[in-house]
């Protein structure tokens, strides 16, 4: 059995006994992850309302567009200025034969 040769300590300098610098404390204007920084003017229902969009596209591209067409309605009921959520009701609607009642939305 041959022994495979050791790496040199700058290719992990962890194994090396190198010592990891400390991330920044939170309170460091260094710190702030670019996703902090896009969410922070967004609301929670915006970020719900993506969510159920998100979950209805899921679901219509698995073919359940039943289940997609009643919880963009649901939606639609409470805000109805949601742009691509009706894009999909309109999708679930034609995917489930109710053609002439997409083209009315």
């Amino acid at each position: 059995m041959t022994r495979t040769p050791r790496r040199s300590c700058s290719a992990r300098p962890w194994t090396c006994g190198a010592t990891v610098p400390a991330p920044s404390p939170p309170s460091s204007p260094r710190w702030r992850p670019a996703a902090a920084i896009r969410l922070a003017h967004v609301s929670v229902e915006a970020v719900a309302d993506l969510a159920v969009a998100d979950l209805a596209e899921a679901e219509l591209a698995l073919g359940r567009a039943d289940a997609a067409a009643s919880r963009l309605t649901a939606l639609l009921a409470e805000r109805p200025v949601q742009e691509r959520a009706a894009a999909l009701l309109m999708d679930a609607l034609a995917a489930q034969g109710r053609q002439a009642e997409a083209l009315a939305r």
